[in-house]
């Protein structure tokens, strides 16, 4: 939700009456509050490898940028979350058309709504970690898929035909039809491998001395796999 004005980022939360002036104070700058996690929940933070820090200092202010736009995402998240809730209790609402009618139905495990909610403490935020992860991923994708595919006009031709053929001109495609769409998914699968989301995996510590493909790997080391490296390496 960006609205762009000036050389500013002006958020659309704050239209909905959501206030996020302790982030902007923090960084000079109009951010969305769930941009704003993206560019610092990857960010170096110094506490990441000392824990023993964390909650006794904050010398680069991150963990405070973090919380603020976490609570900003609360303020407008928790209210639409319990009314869908309360929707439910009351019979209001007896199908699952969304994420979160999945998620509030989901019986295995039964989910708390404080487990779908973003906990200010950041931890088991299932709801939030779902939206982050779609708000420029699935985008991104099929940008490059459609680029990839325009560029080899032989296999968009075949592409295209698989869609005429499995779902037809007059509807949408359904997820029904996936198991039988299987050359695009191939292609999908291709457009990964060349271009990964993220350049690097998400950071892992090994918990145990070990060896990985010859590589000695000492516990409590930090291990980032390029993903770009892999996908374009012949020799994996």
């Amino acid at each position: 939700m960006i609205y762009k004005q000036d050389d500013g980022i002006w958020s659309g939360w704050e239209r909905l009456g959501v206030s996020c002036d302790p982030v902007r104070l923090s960084l000079g700058v109009s951010y969305d509050p769930v941009r704003l996690s993206l560019k610092y929940f990857n960010a170096f933070c110094i506490s990441d490898y000392f824990p023993w820090l964390r909650g006794k200092t904050d010398f680069d202010g991150h963990e405070k940028i973090i919380r603020n736009a976490i609570e900003c995402v609360r303020k407008y998240h928790d209210p639409l979350i319990d009314e869908r809730i309360q929707m439910w209790n009351n019979g209001e609402r007896k199908q699952e058309l969304d994420l979160l009618d999945i998620l509030i139905k989901h019986d295995q495990p039964k989910l708390t709504p404080q487990d779908i909610k973003v906990p200010s403490y950041c931890k088991n935020y299932i709801h939030y970690e779902l939206m982050l992860a779609t708000i420029d991923n699935p985008s991104n994708a099929v940008e490059w898929v459609m680029r990839e595919m325009m560029s080899k006009p032989t296999i968009l031709k075949r592409a295209v035909e698989e869609l005429d053929k499995v779902v037809g001109c007059n509807r949408l495609v359904e997820e029904s039809d996936l198991p039988q769409l299987n050359y695009i998914k191939a292609c999908i699968k291709e457009s990964f491998r060349l271009h990964p989301f993220a350049p690097f995996n998400v950071p892992h510590c090994s918990e145990k001395d070990t060896v990985v493909a010859g590589y000695f790997i000492p516990k409590g080391s930090h291990v980032l796999l390029s993903r770009l490296g892999l996908g374009r390496n012949p020799n994996v």
